[in-house]
């Protein structure tokens, strides 16, 4: 197993993130209220994938999408506030839950 290595998201893979998003917040109290307001609650879990998708897009654009990957499979998806903010909350799916964790962004070696 190699090491996880973090780095800035590139465009092209913003539906890849899109996905690590909308599963790790598929259950997230606040996001599920979406669900009982749709025409078809059973179109949730696509509706969720766009619209993080479409908002990964943005951060990317932004600069200020970063990515922790390993054996090149996205794990983890950090979405700064601003370029360079000092502190931020890496979320990543473990067992298809949301598991957030801090991190300093000076202490990452951005490749």
């Amino acid at each position: 197993m190699k090491e996880i290595v973090y780095r800035e998201a590139k465009l092209d893979e913003y539906q890849k993130i899109g996905k690590v998003l909308a599963g790790a917040f598929m259950d997230y109290p606040f996001m599920t209220l979406i669900k009982d307001d749709l025409k078809k609650p059973e179109y949730y879990p696509a509706f969720l994938e766009l619209l993080d998708s479409l908002l990964t897009k943005l951060y990317i654009k932004g600069e200020t999408c970063l990515v922790a990957e390993r054996d090149g499979e996205i794990m983890a998806v950090a979405l700064l506030q601003q370029k360079g903010f000092f502190h931020s909350i890496l979320f990543a799916e473990w067992y298809g839950q949301a598991f957030p964790f801090y991190y300093s962004a000076q202490s990452l070696e951005i490749s």
